[in-house]
C-alpha cells in the first residue's frame, strides 16, 4: 500500500495523508445526503503482486513508478524471508559430528548443548574383568565334585561353594552349569556361564561392569585346580584426554558440557568432535540471503530515476554494521553488494569456534531482516518523489 501507512502492497495509491478515494455525495434528484461509509476492500498481502491489486490507469501513478513499486514490495519480502530462514537455520538446526567415529562416537542428550569443539584422545579403553577355567570334556562323567571349594569375593559381598554339593551331576558340563547357576543366583555383580567348544566345557566368570571398581577375586582349591583364580582379562579403567586434559573413568562413556553431550570411547586414537549448528546448511542459507540482498540492490539501482528515495534506500541497505570483523573471522566477506564465503575459513571456524560462526550469521540475518521490514514500512512518497536523486553509493568490501 502506498501512502503514510507504508508499502505493504500496491493495491491502493495515495499521498502522505493516506489513500485517495472517491465518494458520491449526491442522492437521487440532486439532493445532498450524508456520505455513506463504504467498506474497505480486503486485500490479501500474499496476493499483492496479482493484477487485480494494481492501481487503475490514471490514478496518479505512471507506468514506470507502478512497475517499480510492485517489484520493490516483492523484492523486500523476498529479502525478509531469506533473512528469516537464515535466523531459523542458525538457531534451530543442530548437529554433532566426530571426525573419527571408530575412535569416539558422540550424541547429544539435550538440544541445549553449547556449540563447541573438542579433541578427544583415547589412550586406553575400560574393560570387564574376566576369569576363565580350563576346559574339560563336557560329556565325560563328573570328575570335579571332589575338587574342593570355590570362594567369590566382590564389592557386593562374598560367596562360597563346595564342589561336593554337585556330586549328583552326571557330567562335567552339568556340574559347571550348576555352579554357574549358583553364582548368578547370588547376584554378586558378576555373570557366570559355561562356554562350550565341540566336546569341551569351561566355566567363565565376568564382571557386569567395566573398570577396576568392579574387580572380583576367585579363590579356593577348585579355583586353583581349574586355573581361573587369575584373571584372563583384568579389570581396566578408561584413560583419555579432552582438549589436552587427561582423565580416568571406569566406563567407556564420558560426558561433556554438564552431561548434555555423551561420547562413547571406541578404540585408541584421536577424534575431533564438533557440537553446534549445521554449518553446511547454514552456508546454503547465507548464499540464499546473499542472492536476495544482491537482487534488491540491483533492482533499486535499475530504478534510480523513479525518485530520489530509491538510491537513498539502496544506500541504507549497503550501510551494514555487521559487515566487519565478526563476519570476516568466520569467512564471510562483503563484495560488490553480495556476500562471499571463504569455505576454508568457514570450515575451520565451524570446527574451532562454532559459536562465533552462529553469532556472526545471526547478526547479519537480523540486520537485513530489520532493514527489509523498515523498507516495507516506508511511506511511498519518500521513495518516488521526483527531486534530485543522490549519487549511488558504491558497494564496499569487508
Amino acid at each position: 500500500m502506498l501512502g503514510a501507512s507504508g508499502i505493504s502492497s500496491v493495491g491502493e495509491f495515495g499521498n502522505a495523508v493516506g489513500p485517495y478515494r472517491r465518494f458520491s455525495g449526491f442522492g437521487e434528484g440532486g439532493g445532498r445526503r450524508p456520505f455513506a461509509k463504504r467498506p474497505r476492500p480486503k486485500t490479501d498481502k500474499r496476493q499483492a503482486t496479482a493484477a487485480a491489486d494494481l492501481p487503475p490507469s490514471g490514478a496518479g501513478i505512471d507506468a514506470e513508478t507502478h512497475a517499480f513499486l510492485l517489484g520493490y514490495t516483492r523484492e523486500m519480502h523476498l529479502l525478509q524471508a531469506a533473512a528469516g530462514r537464515a535466523l531459523e537455520k542458525s538457531g534451530v538446526d543442530f548437529s554433532i559430528t566426530s571426525s573419527a567415529p571408530q575412535v569416539a562416537k558422540a550424541v547429544t542428550r539435550w538440544r541445549t548443548a553449547s556449540p563447541a569443539a573438542y579433541e578427544v584422545t583415547v589412550l586406553q579403553l575400560a574393560q570387564k574383568q574376566t576369569n576363565l577355567s580350563r576346559h574339560w570334556r563336557a560329556a565325560a562323567a563328573n570328575q570335579l565334585f571332589d575338587k574342593g571349594s570355590l570362594q567369590l569375593l566382590t564389592r557386593s559381598g562374598g560367596l562360597s561353594l563346595e564342589m561336593h554339593d554337585f556330586a549328583e551331576a552326571p557330567t562335567n558340563a552339568v556340574l559347571l552349569s550348576a555352579a554357574a547357576e549358583a553364582i548368578n543366583g547370588a547376584q554378586m555383580g558378576v555373570t557366570a556361564k559355561v562356554l562350550r567348544s565341540e566336546d569341551s566345557a569351561a566355566l567363565q566368570v565376568q564382571a557386569e561392569e567395566t573398570g577396576t571398581a568392579a574387580e572380583f577375586v576367585l579363590t579356593g582349591t577348585f579355583a586353583e585346580y581349574a586355573g581361573f583364580n587369575t584373571a584372563a582379562l583384568p579389570a581396566q579403567d578408561a584413560v583419555y584426554r579432552v582438549n589436552g586434559r587427561e582423565a580416568v573413568t571406569d566406563a567407556n562413556e564420558i560426558n561433556l558440557d554438564d552431561y548434555r553431550v555423551a561420547v562413547t570411547l571406541q578404540s585408541p586414537g584421536t577424534a575431533r568432535i564438533r557440537v553446534g549448528g549445521d554449518s553446511e546448511a547454514l552456508a546454503q542459507e547465507v548464499a540464499a540471503l546473499s542472492a536476495a540482498y544482491a537482487r534488491v540492490l540491483q533492482y533499486l539501482e535499475s530504478y534510480a530515476g523513479v525518485g530520489s528515495g530509491v538510491l537513498q534506500q539502496r544506500n541504507r541497505l549497503l550501510a551494514l554494521s555487521t559487515v566487519a570483523p565478526a563476519l570476516q573471522q568466520v569467512g564471510v566477506f562483503a563484495e560488490d553488494g553480495a556476500f562471499r564465503i571463504d569455505r576454508k575459513i568457514w570450515n575451520q571456524q565451524s570446527e574451532a569456534a562454532p559459536q562465533a560462526l552462529i553469532f556472526a550469521v545471526r547478526a547479519l540475518a537480523a540486520e537485513l531482516r530489520g532493514k527489509a521490514q523498515q523498507g516495507l514500512q516506508m511511506p511511498s512518497y519518500s521513495l518516488v518523489d521526483k527531486t534530485a536523486a543522490p549519487t549511488p553509493r558504491k558497494s564496499t568490501s569487508a
